[in-house]
């Protein structure tokens, strides 16, 4: 058997040792409940920059389509007073040159207008059958339809169809 100071230089040993390991898990459980939290933060620090970063680049386009506008409302005008002729400056626009300035503002109007896949709806629809809405020309008497002649409406346009 162990004298008495033996086994108290034992105990204390192991209490020391149960203490840096006490003091070991409580560093590790510190240090996994920051890195918990950690993404958390990131991303709400993220997700405010994101946001900020986006409500600067819609203003940057609000400003960029302003200009634009503008140009557009300016371009209009400027068509419009060369092609009727209105006096702009003291000018009349009634020479060739003049018309063929009209005609291609007209032109830069429009083609700012356009964008990618602007025909995309119009190509996709298919051909109409020779005879789609063609019953409405015909005779309704002779069917026994419930509606009006739609040919007499259109030669006598007197209010509406009935």
């Amino acid at each position: 058997m162990l004298p008495r100071t033996d086994i108290n230089i034992i105990e204390l040993k192991q209490s020391e040792g149960f203490d840096r390991l006490d003091k070991n898990t409580q560093a590790l459980a510190l240090l996994l409940h920051e890195q918990r939290y950690r993404p958390r933060i990131e991303y709400e620090n993220l997700n405010l920059t994101i946001i900020s970063e986006h409500n600067q680049t819609r203003e940057v386009v609000l400003q960029g389509n302003a200009q634009i506008i503008k140009e557009i409302w300016a371009a209009s005008d400027q068509a419009f007073d060369i092609t009727h002729n209105t006096p702009n400056s003291g000018e009349h626009a009634d020479t060739k040159e003049d018309v063929s300035v009209g005609t291609k503002t007209s032109n830069d109007i429009l083609a700012a207008l356009t964008f990618p896949g602007m025909g995309y709806r119009q190509d996709q629809v298919s051909e109409a059958h020779a005879r789609t809405f063609g019953w409405i020309f015909d005779d309704p008497r002779a069917d026994t339809r419930p509606w009006n002649s739609f040919a007499n409406w259109l030669k006598n346009v007197s209010g509406k169809l009935y």
